[in-house]
């Protein structure tokens, strides 16, 4: 280091070329006399992060940035491999750690995702990243509870990041709690005004409390970020028939929604309730039949709609 740190100062001294070094000791772990060189060279991946006449020492950071590089081309075991040898060198690095847990979520294995997410939390509880990543794997194996448990956790920290925000918005949404979460919502939009999801969010929020003409605007902007956005339109589509505006307009807008979400069943139900509005029974039932298909409880509309059809044509 000192020798180089000299012949970088002798060539600045001469108005020389900037010289950027990466440096690799041996021996380091288990690796070969050959791979000293490739370590010096990812050692030089590190210094260039610094500009230009920067020095670099093969450490943990080193075989972070070598495993990102891995990540982003989408060479996932090697990446792991890497990472896994940072931990060697700094079994405490906090970004290794959240960098390995998110390979093993991407390969489908949880548990050790999970165990690497929890070593980043308890060498500090309060690491963000670490508990929004491991309540993302807990609702990936839809424990709801526990991930929402973890973001909240995080939420005093993290109050200014986007997807905590709209995570928690969304499972308070969910939990049939949207006063709370239009407070995490609101804060997601206040970092990004122009987000389709988060003013699409809004707008579920204020109607689950039946503000109808507040949810309104949200869904509009929505629309205006993304003119395709089936939950907004099937939303704004609710909105105008509590309101008991043009139920041909509802009807197009809600129509608008299922053509662009043709697998959300609860697109459908929307749509089936507006056509028993407009007495179009037949296309109702089978509306809510599609909803039924794709999960949602349609069973007793369809039932309902039976009993209809009979009387009607008896």
């Amino acid at each position: 280091v000192a020798a180089t740190k000299k012949i970088q100062s002798g060539l600045a001294a001469i108005d020389g070329p900037t010289l950027t070094v990466g440096i690799a000791a041996f021996p380091c772990l288990r690796y070969t006399a050959l791979d000293v060189i490739r370590n010096a060279g990812k050692a030089l991946a590190h210094a260039i992060f610094f500009g230009p006449g920067s020095r670099a020492c093969f450490d943990a950071v080193s075989l972070n940035i070598s495993g990102d590089c891995h990540y982003d081309a989408g060479e996932i075991d090697d990446a792991i491999a890497e990472y896994r040898n940072a931990l060697r060198l700094d079994p405490r690095n906090i970004n290794v750690l959240n960098s390995l847990g998110v390979c093993f979520g991407v390969r489908g294995n949880y548990d050790k995702a999970l165990t690497a997410f929890n070593a980043a939390a308890k060498i500090n509880p309060e690491e963000v990243l670490a508990l929004y990543n491991a309540g993302l794997v807990h609702l990936l194996r839809e424990d709801r509870p526990t991930a929402l448990e973890l973001w909240l956790k995080a939420a005093p920290r993290g109050s200014e990041i986007f997807e905590l925000n709209i995570q928690i918005g969304r499972c308070l949404l969910e939990a049939g709690q949207p006063e709370k979460a239009q407070d995490y919502i609101q804060r997601a939009i206040n970092s990004r005004p122009d987000s389709a999801q988060a003013q699409r969010l809004l707008g579920d929020i204020f109607l689950a409390q039946r503000l109808t003409d507040q949810a309104i605007a949200p869904y509009k902007t929505a629309l205006r970020v993304n003119p395709n956005n089936a939950a907004a339109l099937s939303g704004l589509a609710r909105c105008y028939e509590l309101r008991g505006e043009n139920l041909e307009i509802a009807l197009s807008v809600c129509r608008q929604s299922v053509e662009n979400a043709p697998d959300n069943g609860r697109t459908f139900l929307r749509l089936g309730r507006l056509l028993v509005n407009a007495n179009r029974l037949e296309e109702a039932r089978q509306a809510f039949k599609t909803a039924a298909s794709l999960g949602e409880d349609a069973q007793a509309l369809i039932v309902s709609l039976d009993d209809r059809l009979v009387e009607k044509a008896s």
